[in-house]
């Protein structure tokens, strides 16, 4: 089987998303299987075909409203910080490929399945007309939570963005839920959650030295957080559990991608005089971020204030695999992967972060998720087994499309 992935470009550490998984989805297909990756804007570094395999890697260095600044740190958004402006130029800017770079990769290629890592928007039908041969499957993650116009502009253009599409794969149950809420046939929906990586131990030693780079002593707790959400919500996080932090005595890394980074440290340049502990560090990255999730005590998952349901990010699972316990809001699809005092605390989304530093404080954090749970959790989540699922609906969309036809059985986990 032939496949190309089309990404929309590399989101650096410590924040792995579709825009990364698109590498992970094509490192772990097993031999003998063609696939290629054309990722809008630059790839991650070190980025490499492998020596006597049919996979390669290719680039396009437009993005829109970018130019040359997109390569500086892969994927990031929109230089005024809003998402609508982000979409735009993401959509613009595939149309343009599709018309040119990639649209010539297509044609040299041959695939047999073009899959989007992500929603491609209005670009879909563009693709289908060009295209009338090729069949179409998509990766939606996410899906917006919004009310008024703005819901109905968003739904529009979700099901705009999947109209002719084969297979949408989505991660949770919940997201699938409301996107059949939003007219998209269950028939054409498969759940395939995050796959992740088999993590390597940290050692003792090295778990010691991370501590110590950010003063944590014996038997003191550290917390990492990661914000997500428009940028008025993550500093509106950001804000409320600094002064927590500081409030609780509590040591907390935000581990920021570099458009983050940027945000939050104005602010904390603006703020730093009324500080008076300095308990939080803001990193961009860092770039060993894997093992800073293995030597904290716990991963906080930021609120999102309900702009998307169904959101779970992979860190939440990489940190689980690493025996790392998540402290996470409990939105819709939320506990189909995290089992409330197993892998962590769900908490309230409207819960106040004095509120959840305070209870840290008073009882610690959460317990080290046992040996045996993140065994059973890694082989759910497994990279290869969710490659397997893949394959599986790439090959029942090749076997519809030669036969005419594309059936397929309601959604299941």
């Amino acid at each position: 089987m032939r496949v190309l992935l089309v990404g929309m470009g590399c989101a650096p550490a410590p924040c792995p998303s579709d825009k990364q998984f698109v590498y992970d989805l094509m490192n772990h297909l097993p031999h003998g299987f063609e696939a290629a990756v054309w990722t809008l804007g630059e790839g991650p570094p070190g980025c490499r075909p492998f020596l006597g395999r049919p996979e390669f890697v290719l680039h396009s260095r437009l993005r829109l409203g970018h130019g040359s600044r997109a390569s500086a740190d892969g994927y990031a958004a929109h230089p005024l910080h809003h998402p609508l402006w982000s979409m735009m130029e993401i959509t613009a800017s595939l149309a343009f490929e599709v018309c040119g770079h990639l649209g010539r990769l297509i044609r040299r290629f041959q695939p047999e399945i073009l899959h989007f890592v992500d929603q491609p928007g209005m670009v879909l039908g563009m693709t289908r007309r060009l295209y009338p041969w090729l069949p179409v499957t998509v990766t939606k993650a996410t899906v917006g939570m919004h009310e008024g116009l703005r819901r109905m502009a968003y739904r529009r253009w979700v099901v705009a963005g999947l109209r002719g599409a084969s297979r949408i794969v989505t991660h949770t149950s919940a997201a699938a839920r409301r996107l059949e809420a939003y007219g998209v046939e269950a028939e054409r929906l498969v759940v395939i959650p995050w796959g992740t990586p088999r993590a390597a131990p940290l050692s003792g030693d090295r778990r010691r030295r991370i501590r110590e780079r950010y003063g944590c002593g014996e038997g003191e707790p550290l917390l990492v957080a990661g914000l997500r959400g428009d940028p008025a919500c993550v500093k509106d996080d950001f804000r409320g559990l600094w002064a927590a932090a500081d409030r609780f005595d509590l040591r907390c890394v935000v581990a920021a991608r570099p458009a983050q980074h940027v945000l939050l440290s104005r602010l904390m340049f603006d703020a730093r005089p009324s500080s008076r502990k300095g308990r939080l560090w803001l990193e961009r990255g860092p770039d060993d971020f894997p093992d800073l999730l293995a030597a904290a005590d716990a991963f906080i998952g930021g609120r999102d204030q309900g702009t998307n349901t169904s959101l779970i990010p992979l860190t939440w699972l990489e940190a689980i695999a690493r025996g790392t316990p998540v402290i996470v809001p409990d939105r819709p699809g939320v506990r189909e992967c995290v089992v409330d005092g197993v892998h962590g605390w769900v908490y309230r989304p409207d819960e106040q972060w004095s509120s959840l530093l305070a209870r840290i404080r008073r009882s610690g954090p959460p317990p080290r998720v046992p040996g045996n749970v993140t065994a059973a959790f890694g082989r759910r989540f497994s990279i290869d087994v969710v490659v397997e699922r893949y394959i599986r609906v790439w090959e029942d969309v090749r076997r519809g499309a030669e036969s005419g036809a594309v059936a397929g059985k309601a959604y299941s986990r």
